[in-house]
């Protein structure tokens, strides 16, 4: 790992964790483990809340799963299923969190159900955050292009899904860490 990657890890890393910390989240979704950046920073923080984290991919080879300290396993749920899937199940048993983190496929479509299956999984206390709206840089840059389907945007991704919300019923900001990190609240109305 490069000294560009490493800043960009934990400037990241800080984002989710402060984010977390400021909602002094118990409950805690995660859709997409892949290097377990963001699962690590959910785990230290239920930890210090007696949360968990209940983190939703279709790999049961994600690099974190293989080296996540021991200290932190008590506090951590996988499921390996599709997200879509998973988010359907966790609607059934009428869960609900207090930060849903959708990290995992970027696809337009994709993105769009898992956000409408979301909406039942929070109260109005609660936020939805979604990765990768924005470039890899720190200036507020939005993935416009409609074409981006070959790095998992098809469709025009996370910033179409963030575009054609209902403004009636979500609020949305999206702070310029690399990639960005877009914040949702719904709108009590």
């Amino acid at each position: 790992m490069n000294i560009s990657d490493h800043i960009w890890n934990d400037n990241y890393k800080h984002c989710l964790f402060n984010l977390a910390s400021i909602m002094k989240a118990k409950r805690i979704l995660e859709n997409g483990v892949r290097e377990g950046y963001s699962t690590h920073s959910f785990l230290e923080l239920v930890r210090i809340t007696s949360g968990h984290v209940t983190s939703i991919d279709y790999s049961d080879k994600c690099e974190f799963m293989g080296r996540c300290p021991e200290d932190l396993k008590p506090y951590w749920t996988t499921i390996i299923k599709d997200a879509r899937e998973g988010l359907k199940d966790l609607n059934k048993d009428r869960q609900i969190f207090d930060i849903i983190f959708l990290d995992d496929c970027h696809d337009y479509l994709h993105v769009k159900e898992e956000v409408e299956l979301c909406e039942n999984l929070m109260t109005y206390d609660s936020l939805l955050l979604i990765h990768d709206a924005m470039y890899y840089d720190y200036e507020p840059r939005y993935r416009k292009n409609q074409d981006y389907g070959k790095y998992g945007f098809a469709d025009g991704g996370v910033y179409r899904v963030l575009q054609e919300l209902d403004r009636t019923r979500w609020e949305f900001v999206t702070i310029p860490v690399p990639h960005g990190v877009s914040v949702l609240r719904k709108i009590l109305v």
